[in-house]
C-alpha cells in the first residue's frame, strides 16, 4: 500500500511504506504530516496509518524532498517492476516465504514488501499455481473415471480439447474470487484501491486449496480420510487468509471483514458456476 503526501496544499506521490519511513527519519516529515491513499482523500496524520507500523526502519534511497505534486519520485520509479515472468515468479517466493512462515500475519507484510505494482505480478503467479494444482488433479480423476464412463470425457475434442477445458474450469475459482474481493472492498471501502491487492489476496488464499489438491490427486481415493483432511485444513486456512488479506491489504475494518469473507466465498463460488456454464 503507497500513501500520498501532501505538499504545499497539493498531493505528491504516491511513496512507498518503506521511503515514508526513510523521510520521516531524515527530517524531512514528521508522523503528523497529513496523508491520504488516493489524490483527494481523505487526509489524516502519517502514524495513524497502520500499513506505517507493519515495517521495521528500512533504509531506502535518500530523497532530497519531496516530487512535483503527483509525480513519483525517482526512487519509486526505480522500484516500478519488471513485466517479465521471471521477476514475478522471484516475488512470488519470495511472499511465498513470508506467508508460509505465518499463513494470517504474513500476507500484509509480504503485500507491503512488493508494493502494490510487483504484489499483482505474484498474485497472478499464486493464481497460475492453483490452476496448475487444479488441472492436474482434475486431468488425474478425469483420466481415472474415464474409461469407465466410455469415452465421456473424450467427446468433441480429444485429449488438447479436454485439457483446455480443464485448465479453464481449473482458472475459474481464481478469477471468480479475485472478483468477489474486489467488489467486497469497493462495497465496504476499503483502504486499499488497487486491482494487485484484490488479486495477491485471492491468490495468497488459494494457495493451501492448491496444495490440497494436489496431495490428493497424488495419495487417490484409497486414502479418503487423510484427503479429507488436509482439505479441511486446506480451506479453514483459506478463510483465515482472506480474513487477514480484509484487513491487513484491501484496508477494511475488523467488522467489515468478519461480513466481507462469506460474501466473497458466496460470490466467488456462484461466479465460478457461472463461468462453468460458459
Amino acid at each position: 500500500m503507497q500513501l500520498y503526501l501532501q505538499n504545499n496544499g497539493q498531493a505528491a506521490g504516491p511513496y512507498p511504506p518503506e521511503q515514508i519511513k526513510q523521510l520521516i527519519a531524515d527530517g524531512t516529515i514528521t508522523p503528523e504530516h497529513p496523508a491520504a491513499d488516493s489524490v483527494g482523500g481523505p487526509w489524516k496524520p502519517l502514524r495513524e496509518w497502520p500499513v506505517l507500523t507493519k515495517l521495521a526502519a528500512v533504509p531506502a534511497p535518500s530523497a532530497a524532498g519531496l516530487p512535483p505534486p503527483l509525480a513519483r519520485s525517482a526512487s519509486a520509479s526505480a522500484s516500478a517492476p519488471d513485466s517479465s515472468f521471471v521477476v514475478a515468479g522471484k516475488d512470488a517466493l519470495a511472499a511465498l516465504k513470508k506467508i508460509a512462515a505465518d499463513p494470517t500475519g504474513g500476507i500484509a507484510p509480504a503485500f507491503d514488501a512488493l508494493g502494490e505494482q510487483r504484489a499483482l505480478g505474484a498474485g497472478l503467479v499464486f493464481g497460475g499455481v492453483f490452476a496448475a494444482c487444479g488441472t492436474f488433479a482434475a486431468y488425474r480423476i478425469v483420466s481415472a473415471v474415464g474409461g469407465f464412463l466410455g469415452g465421456f470425457y473424450h467427446r468433441g475434442g480429444g485429449d488438447a480439447g479436454q485439457f483446455f477445458k480443464i485448465l479453464f474450469a481449473a482458472l475459474a475459482p481464481f478469477l471468480a474470487l479475485t472478483v468477489a474481493v474486489l467488489a467486497a472492498r469497493k462495497l465496504l471501502r476499503g483502504a486499499t484501491a488497487a486491482i494487485g491487492a484484490d488479486v495477491f489476496v485471492a491468490g495468497a488464499a488459494l494457495l493451501p486449496l492448491g496444495a490440497a489438491l494436489l496431495l490428493g490427486s497424488l495419495l487417490g481415493a484409497a486414502n479418503y480420510a487423510i484427503v479429507a483432511l488436509v482439505t479441511l485444513v486446506a480451506l479453514t486456512l483459506t478463510v483465515l487468509m482472506l480474513d487477514a488479506g480484509c484487513v491487513g491489504v484491501a484496508g477494511l475494518s475488523r467488522r467489515a471483514a468478519a461480513w466481507a469473507v462469506p460474501f466473497m466465498l458466496l460470490l466467488s463460488a456462484w461466479l465460478a458456476k457461472v463461468i462453468y456454464t460458459l
